[in-house]
């Protein structure tokens, strides 16, 4: 059976991803699958809140800024540098450091294409709060690469891969398949509905257990910024 030309398309990358989540949002519009169109809406608008937000877009960071070892006068003063952080709790070290991708792919995209370092702005207050006798923080960033962006579009890309060559291989070309058919098994489309879940949520929700993702829009925008 010849390739799908939108399989084609998104491994030669001639195909933007917006567009074949909206392809996929048609083909599956019968199973009315509401976990499966808001994952969908969520890509492409965004995710409104950080507890939506799936794994693969949740990045981890470098402390990067200023401070001052030892003496305030007299002490040793680091600029642009990694932030030692050692002595604060785990727990507010992994609220510091990680970063909840909610930007829509377009907003993703911007981040690529800009020029300057893709950061998370650390309030003045908070490196005051964390600073101790031996340490004066000033100002400091989390400073995230854009090779971790790019690792999530190729996520997004490598789910979207798997989702259409299941469909593809169950249930025929996609180029002209708007829907399944009437006389298709109640069975393969329960089973083609587990696989896409399975995909999108790294088998971490199961049809049956009344999981919801709510709707969303693009939101927490401030939480990143380019320096």
């Amino acid at each position: 059976m010849a390739r799908s030309q939108i399989l084609k398309d998104l491994v030669s990358g001639d195909y933007n991803l917006e567009s074949v989540l909206l392809r996929l949002k048609i083909i599956l519009s019968d199973l009315e699958n509401e976990a499966i169109n808001n994952w969908i809406d969520s890509e492409i608008q965004g995710y409104e809140s950080i507890e939506d937000v799936p794994s693969y877009r949740i990045l981890d960071g470098q402390p990067i800024g200023t401070f001052i070892l030892g003496n305030l006068h007299h002490g040793l003063k680091h600029t642009n540098a990694q932030i030692p952080i050692g002595h604060l709790p785990e727990d507010i070290k992994d609220e510091l450091l990680t970063l909840h991708l909610t930007d829509g792919l377009l907003g993703i995209k911007s981040l690529l294409k800009s020029e300057g370092t893709i950061a998370k702005s650390v309030p003045t207050e908070f490196c005051h709060r964390i600073s101790n006798e031996r340490m004066l923080v000033t100002g400091m960033n989390i400073v995230f690469s854009k090779n971790q962006i790019q690792g999530v579009i190729a996520s997004i890309k490598n789910k979207l891969m798997n989702i259409l060559l299941k469909i593809e291989k169950e249930f025929g070309n996609l180029d002209s398949l708007d829907t399944f058919a009437e006389e298709t098994d109640t069975q393969a489309l329960q089973n083609i509905e587990q696989y896409i879940i399975n995909v999108i949520f790294d088998k971490s929700i199961k049809i049956g257990d009344h999981n919801k993702i709510k709707s969303s829009n693009i939101g927490h925008r401030g939480e990143t910024n380019v320096n």
